[in-house]
């Protein structure tokens, strides 16, 4: 599967405040992507919460389908 793709995969995935501030980055590789992600869940802490493990679950589902 393309970089492209699994970018598309990824960030299409994620939720609340995260996707909001990854979208507002205007990813354009996966692994930078990633980053910015982590940064934002650390950075956002409680705000979170409800979205606790949704990083975790992107990067392996992702994973699976760069397998592929």
């Amino acid at each position: 599967m393309s970089e492209s793709k699994l970018l598309y995969a990824f960030v299409s995935g994620l939720k609340g405040k995260l996707a909001n501030f990854v979208h507002e980055k205007k990813p354009t590789f996966l692994e930078s992507t990633i980053n910015k992600d982590r940064l934002a869940e650390m950075s956002l802490g409680d705000q979170v919460s409800g979205d606790a493990g949704c990083l975790s679950n992107q990067v392996s589902e992702i994973k699976k389908l760069a397998k592929t």
